[in-house]
């Protein structure tokens, strides 16, 4: 039987490529590469972590990235790729960490109004390491998005003004609310993430 499109993500997600390819496959292979690494775009981290996660994705650029199935509860998505083949200097382990751009006061009490669940998931050279799950709502991870939007809106929000960086780190939802470990490569090291949070993920 041919494989599908979704057997060559999910075989590429998981750093399962089989050893034997003919050309076709690796075409297939080169480009779903060039796709994951893309620093311009998250929307196949989104949609594979969605994919994986077993949630419905959401087409279009705004509002939310997925729901789940039955009860529609929103999601938003925070994927992470580290190119250890990238030309930056400064390449940044994986940390657990993400960050909402474009964010007012409204937006923070928005999301959790609507009681979004957060998937926030990490790649390293394109392939899946780990995905979690927690409540938007959590106590730790709320005040740090809210002391991140009050800081850049000291005045509360105005037209045109933006939080460009409401970002956090695995510290800031390690003991969040119904936090729930949905996938964990057994291909992780400290070459890829930091010690502490590595560590962290190990335990989960």
């Amino acid at each position: 039987m041919e494989p599908t499109l979704a057997d060559y993500i999910q075989n590429f997600l998981l750093d399962t490529i089989p050893d034997e390819l003919d050309a076709k496959d690796e075409i297939i292979y080169n480009l779903l590469e060039t796709q994951a690494n893309d620093a311009n775009s998250s929307t196949f981290r989104e949609m594979t972590t969605l994919r994986m996660s077993n949630y419905n994705p959401v087409s279009g650029k705004l509002g939310y990235d997925g729901t789940v199935p039955d009860t529609n509860r929103p999601i938003e998505v925070k994927p992470k790729n580290t190119d250890p083949n990238s030309n930056s200097k400064n390449i940044k382990k994986l940390d657990g960490g993400g960050n909402f751009s474009d964010f007012t006061h409204k937006r923070l009490q928005k999301y959790k109004d609507d009681d979004v669940l957060m998937l926030v998931s990490g790649y390293y050279d394109g392939k899946l390491k780990f995905i979690v799950e927690f409540d938007y709502r959590s106590a730790n991870f709320y005040k740090q998005l809210s002391e991140r939007v009050t800081k850049a809106l000291p005045e509360g929000d105005k037209k045109g003004k933006y939080c460009r960086s409401a970002g956090f780190s695995w510290k800031h939802w390690k003991d969040a609310n119904n936090l729930r470990l949905i996938y964990r490569s057994e291909k992780i090291d400290s070459t890829m993430m930091t010690r502490d949070f590595l560590k962290f993920l190990e335990s989960l």
